[in-house]
């Protein structure tokens, strides 16, 4: 049987950032592993470097090494996979019980809640008790640099819950505030690292923040006193009463909430009074809120500097101290010790993928890792692997006969379903339905029975065979590696199951309104259209960290929210505002419940109009609650949305330059010199199936 090639390819954003990183490493920016206590199981070598490699994956500090024993025992069950999947699901269920607690969206018996509640509370102390296990004792869980503050944390915050509870179970009308702790249960996790990297960076841009917030605060009262002199006399205003009126409207105007509302009474006065809102909203709205978002991109890209540098020497120092382990008294780091490594510290990966790996690192051929080579293994786990088809298969098991295979009806019809003229008839297709929907719209009425036209049949037989063909002749794996082709799978379901499976019903003609968005199959169309969905692809699951980043805020700001205003808001009449008379239906803006809460500060976000709900719930309390709802705004709009803007300019403009460069260079994989070949022997192969790996570094 003749030699297997396979081609190598890395990671798109990995390569990106190695390629600018690791040409400058010389001796006087090495770290030292000698600064780390070097602890290590003689037994089993391999467990401890695959720690020290961990640990450095989670950022945490190598020189709190478990010592073999119960150390070791508590580290290996607190990362378990499943010990881990049931510590989030126990978090989760934490979070959902305010579902079921008053103010309820669907009630449940107090004390079943309870009792709920004491079994997450004691398995948040056992979870201390690993910990505290896992660093020796309590003492060293508490005082240790960086993990004494997490530890201090969650014991603060268990104990917060703990008395919550208590107070809950005493307390018939007790309104549960201290809820607003239980994110932090988790965010302790490593499931959710990325989620609590984010809300770091987020702290991290409070301090800058802050100082420009102090500016616009100042601009803000400025201008408050000002117009109280200028207009407060005039008898038809309301803006500008007193002071509290005139700060109160000034800071609405700085979101754009009630303008040009408070301007048209003075306006009217005299034309020359636009002039101060004008200037107002230049120096407020246009210039420092747009220098608040230049300073927290500025912080942004520092701090994923700082960390970069600070992850990539954090990982170097773990390489050097593992390949220190798996060396001592060796020429060399082995196949066999590496398969041994990797069984700890990657145990997902087949044992083909293994050896490639180890073949990809090896640069000398000699079957001996060096540490120059090793250093290597954080980039070469990042590639993805498939065979070289293009390479000849010439060796002594090669098929007789000539090389030429006729393309069999296979082939054919893959190659019809990926030409140009079947994507023309497609675009087409899609065309025609479009302004099919257009005119079924047009002659659209309430009244009109709801039907499946044979035109609108035809148009979802002709993409569900579009989707089945390409799922057969493609295999989902290649037609899932285009992003578009999910959103055709999904449109394409949809419709289909509205036509087919709900013909005339009233969900099946809610459901026909997807279509509409078969119009963007049409940006395929344009490269440069292509290109976006892909950098949006890319920065995808990024988002998702920064959406459940923004949940938990709001989480924190709905349990203060239904502490404060439940039961308030809801009964509004028209005393409240004109926003509130009978029909309006402003009283839903409220916080009874966490569902209420949750679509309220999403309105507070949006701005338009937030100053309405404000009043309202000020109405109902006090003056010291617009404290609450200003707050909220400067938290999510000026820091955690300026936050995600600064993270989606840095990731498109990082994930568009390397699309760029394929397109200048002509190179589908990336860039330049990142495709390798790696050969293996039929010898090799079957070594590595049978996991033998001793014989592969001889």
């Amino acid at each position: 049987m003749g030699d297997t090639a396979y081609e190598l390819f890395r990671d798109e954003q990995a390569a990106a950032g190695s390629s600018s990183h690791t040409s400058s490493h010389d001796s006087s920016t090495k770290p030292k592993s000698g600064d780390v206590n070097l602890l290590y199981d003689s037994d089993d070598p391999a467990l401890d470097a695959a720690i020290y490699l961990f640990d450095a994956d989670r950022n945490n500090r190598l020189y709190h090494h478990p010592k073999p024993g119960p150390q070791r025992d508590a580290y290996i069950l607190l990362h378990r996979t499943w010990f881990s999947r049931i510590d989030l699901c126990m978090g989760l269920i934490f979070l959902l019980l305010v579902i079921f607690e008053k103010p309820a969206v669907v009630a449940a018996p107090k004390a079943v809640l309870l009792c709920i509640e004491a079994v997450l509370l004691l398995w948040q102390c056992y979870v201390v008790y690993l910990s505290a296990k896992r660093f020796g004792s309590l003492h060293n869980y508490l005082t240790l640099d960086k993990v004494g503050l997490m530890g201090r944390t969650q014991l603060a915050v268990l104990f917060l819950a703990t008395l919550d509870w208590l107070l809950y179970a005493a307390i018939p009308k007790y309104r549960r505030v201290l809820r607003l702790f239980r994110p932090f249960f988790i965010l302790r996790m490593n499931n959710v690292s990325g989620v609590r990297r984010v809300l770091r960076q987020i702290a991290g841009s409070v301090k800058p923040v802050l100082e420009m917030l102090v500016l616009l605060m100042i601009q803000v009262a400025a201008f408050s006193i000002a117009g109280l002199f200028l207009f407060g006399d005039q008898a038809d205003t309301a803006y500008f009463n007193t002071l509290n009126t005139s700060f109160v409207s000034m800071f609405i105007t700085m979101t754009t909430s009630n303008f040009p509302d408070v301007m048209m009474t003075a306006y009217n006065h005299s034309r020359f009074a636009c002039l101060f809102f004008i200037l107002y909203l230049c120096v407020g709205l246009y210039f420092f809120q747009t220098l608040t978002l230049a300073v927290v991109y500025q912080s942004f890209t520092t701090q994923g500097q700082a960390k970069f540098k600070r992850l990539f020497y954090l990982k170097r120092e773990a390489l050097q101290i593992a390949y220190t382990i798996m060396t001592r008294g060796k020429d060399g780091l082995g196949m066999d010790d590496f398969a041994a490594l990797m069984k700890h510290y990657r145990p997902e990966m087949q044992r083909k993928h293994v050896l490639l790996v180890f073949k990809s690192l090896d640069s000398a051929g000699s079957s001996r890792l060096s540490l120059r080579d090793f250093l290597g293994l954080p980039e070469a786990l990042v590639l993805w692997w498939r065979k070289d088809s293009s390479s000849s298969n010439t060796g002594a098991g090669a098929p007789p006969g000539n090389a030429y295979e006729a393309p069999t009806l296979t082939d054919k019809m893959r190659a019809a379903v990926e030409s140009r003229w079947y994507e023309a008839l497609l675009l087409c297709v899609i065309v025609a339905s479009l302004i099919f929907l257009l005119v079924e719209a047009l002659r659209f009425s309430p009244d009109r029975v709801t039907s499946v036209s044979y035109p609108q049949l035809f148009f979802t037989c002709f993409f569900v065979f579009d989707v089945c063909a390409k799922l057969f002749l493609l295999r989902p794996k290649m037609y899932f590696a285009d992003p578009w082709n999910y959103v055709d799978c999904f449109l394409t379901a949809v419709s289909a199951m509205s036509d087919l499976v709900l013909i005339g019903s009233s969900l099946g003609h809610r459901l026909a309104a997807v279509r509409p968005l078969r119009a963007f199959r049409l940006l395929k169309v344009r490269a440069r259209y292509r290109d976006l969905m892909i950098a949006v692809v890319h920065i995808l699951p990024h988002l998702i960290r920064f959406g459940a980043a923004l949940m938990l805020v709001y989480y924190v700001f709905s349990i203060v929210g239904m502490a404060w205003f439940y039961n308030t808001v809801s009964h509004c009449t028209a005393e409240c505002g004109p926003e509130y008379v009978p029909g309006s239906y402003y009283q839903l803006n409220s916080f009874d419940d966490i569902f209420f809460s949750y679509v309220t500060l999403f309105e507070l976000m949006v701005v338009n109009n937030w100053y309405n709900t404000m009043d309202g719930h000020v109405f109902m309390t006090s003056e010291v609650a617009r404290g609450f709802f200003m707050i909220f705004y400067l938290v999510t709009v000026l820091v955690v949305l300026n936050v995600v803007i600064a993270f989606v300019v840095e990731a498109m403009q990082s994930a568009m330059s390397v699309l760029q460069l394929r397109h200048d260079t002509g190179v589908l994989d990336l860039c330049p010199g990142l495709t390798r070949s790696v050969r293996v022997t039929a010898a090799e192969l079957r070594a590595c199936d049978a996991g033998n790996f001793a014989s592969l570094s001889s």
